[in-house]
């Protein structure tokens, strides 16, 4: 057995504790516990900030479910692991880091990743947020772009690096850390859950032009966008699953359980005139609801859901015509989705779920869990910061980051 690793993500609605391992090239998960959770948090995609936290508490018991079944499932005691978070909590700086020749006889050499990706995180504005991740996006020698480090080139003017780097919102560092703590669990790093899944899930052919992640959830949809194995941005729009079952919820005056049902039955491509759904009502009697009706509050939603994301590409000059777009999350689980989606906004859509067995990975909900115990298992938890005190020994940071 090689490297395991234990993740514990943070999501929208569900806390998942993963342990995995990876065994001859493949990954083999070896225990698995999930818990609901109301999550708590409010983000404003507006303003794009969290206007409100996870109650402390709740997220606490949460993870304690969560691990207390993984630990049963694997058979072993969770002593350690790493937080994953997805994108509401997270930020992403682009900066460049660059220095001259200084002399004619300069050459390029591996040292000088560790220095320019020094200047260049030093450029970064980090309050009110903890340092998680670098990656490069783009080399620059005497200007010229090119995609790896030209090591051995002969430098005239200067040499830069273009890197990304991803930080966590630090109240929600330090909820997650007491969390943690309470439970007798060491959080040995955090992980970002886009970027973990961008490495999973995208090719490396896609992402070296550019390539766009969408992740819906339940309470909010996170769109990453990717260039070179990289995060250039990231955006959060405020709508997920949760909402088509709480419009029909409110318009057809049922149960939120029975509104799940309907919703997760629905197919974009069948015509409902004239249909009708029994519903079971919380004090015994039956009501009927018009499937009809149910339909035009889905789409309804949908429509606002494409406008936004569309908005979204817009603003970020994604010519979607040229452009995959991977999607995954639990958030859109509803029969010809994202055909409806694609022959409404021209998006062309892809679907590069894990090389793993349905049976192992138990639903496409659990991806995300699954894509950041993969990406700890292969990176090793790459992360560079000069005030940063690992208990972890110093080796090798840059050939761990800069993986090409």
């Amino acid at each position: 057995m090689s490297k395991q690793a234990c993740v514990i993500e943070i999501g929208s609605s569900k806390i998942i504790c993963l342990i995995a391992y990876k065994n001859n090239g493949e990954y083999v998960i070896k225990g698995m516990g999930t818990c609901g959770y109301s999550c708590g948090y409010k983000y404003d995609h507006i303003s794009k900030a969290i206007t409100k936290y996870p109650d402390e508490k709740e997220l606490c018991n949460a993870i304690r479910r969560a691990v207390s079944q993984a630990e049963h499932d694997a058979g072993m005691r969770v002593s350690s692991a790493v937080a994953a978070v997805n994108a509401p909590f997270l930020k992403t700086f682009v900066f460049r880091g660059e220095r001259a020749a200084n002399n004619k006889n300069r050459y390029v050499v591996e040292e000088d990743e560790r220095l320019l990706g020094a200047i260049s995180l030093e450029n970064t504005k980090r309050d009110g947020y903890v340092y998680i991740h670098s990656t490069p996006i783009s080399y620059f020698i005497d200007g010229t772009e090119c995609n790896d480090l030209p090591i051995g080139s002969r430098i005239e003017d200067s040499l830069a690096v273009d890197i990304s780097h991803v930080f966590l919102d630090k109240k929600m560092a330090d909820i997650i850390d007491r969390c943690f703590a309470q439970l007798e669990i060491r959080r040995t790093d955090f992980v970002a859950v886009p970027l973990s899944e961008a490495n999973y899930l995208i090719p490396n052919y896609e992402a070296e032009r550019r390539a766009v992640l969408i992740d819906v959830g339940y309470s909010h949809t996170d769109i990453s966008f990717i260039r070179n194995e990289a995060i250039t941005d990231m955006e959060t729009v405020s709508i997920g699953g949760m909402h088509f079952t709480k419009d029909l919820e409110i318009v057809l005056e049922i149960p939120t359980s029975n509104a799940e049902i309907i919703k997760k039955h629905f197919n974009f491509d069948l015509d409902y005139e004239g249909a009708k759904e029994t519903v079971k009502m919380g004090d015994g009697t039956v009501k009927y609801a018009d499937k009809q009706l149910c339909s035009e509050v889905i789409k309804a939603r949908m429509d606002e859901w494409c406008d936004y994301v569309l908005d979204c590409m817009e603003e970020y000059g994604v010519n979607i015509a040229n452009t995959n777009i991977f999607i995954t999350g639990g958030g859109l689980m509803m029969e010809n989705c994202l055909q409806y989606i694609a022959d409404n906004t021209g998006m062309n859509f892809v679907q590069n779920y894990p090389k793993i067995s349905r049976e192992q990975l138990n639903t496409s909900n659990n991806i995300s869990a699954f894509a950041s115990a993969a990406f700890v298992i292969d990176l090793d938890y790459p992360r560079f910061d000069a005030d940063y005190e690992d208990e972890r020994p110093k080796k090798s940071f840059w050939s761990k980051i800069f993986k090409k």
